[in-house]
Formats: C-alpha cells, sequence, structure tokens
C-alpha cells in the first residue's frame, strides 16, 4: 500500500480542485459502489477541503463504518474526518456525526 499511496493521493488531489460538495457526493458515490476500502476514503477525506467534507461528514462518517479494512485501519480515517472537522464543524447537528463515530468504535 506504501507505494500505491502517492498515486492515489495525487488523483484525488486532481479531481479534487475546485471542489464542490456535488463533486465530493458524486466520487462518494463512486467510492461506495466500486470501491468501499478505508484507504481509499481516507485519501478522499484528505484531499478535500475541510468545508466540502463537513458539509456531507454524516455520510461519510457511515462510509467510514462500512468501511473495508483490510488495507488501513479504522481509525485512521476517522482521524482524518475528525481534523477536517476541527478546522471547520459539520453541517447540521455536530453531534450526529460524533454520535455515529461512537457507535462505530
Amino acid at each position: 500500500m506504501d507505494l500505491y499511496s502517492p498515486a492515489v493521493q495525487w488523483m484525488v488531489d486532481v479531481y479534487a480542485r475546485n471542489a464542490t460538495p456535488q463533486k465530493l457526493s458524486t466520487l462518494l458515490q463512486q467510492y461506495k459502489k466500486y470501491c468501499n476500502q478505508s484507504f481509499m476514503l481516507q485519501h478522499i477525506i484528505a484531499a478535500f477541503p475541510s468545508a466540502v467534507v463537513a458539509q456531507l461528514a454524516g455520510e461519510i462518517a457511515v462510509l467510514a463504518r462500512d468501511a473495508d479494512t483490510t488495507t488501513m485501519p479504522r481509525d485512521l480515517v476517522y482521524t482524518a474526518l475528525g481534523a477536517r472537522l476541527v478546522e471547520c464543524a459539520p453541517a447540521g447537528k455536530p453531534t450526529d456525526v460524533l454520535n455515529e463515530v461512537c457507535n462505530a468504535i
């Protein structure tokens, strides 16, 4: 995985340029349909700006809970999500995201 990581991050970074919530939502739908690997979700979270991630934080928390963790531990995905949410609070009720993460742990 260490060899793939920079390449995957670069591809997601290029896609995330001029990011919008719609663009992230589209990518998350593709992720859910074709990938569902925690490794990929962590790179998606890292590539998008905090304000965009915060708008879809609840959906991302559910995807993190359901992700296949053979490629990366789930706690690293939650760490990446938490780092983004510290920079920008989630849309709606922040406690919903917190409850989702706590229930998964």
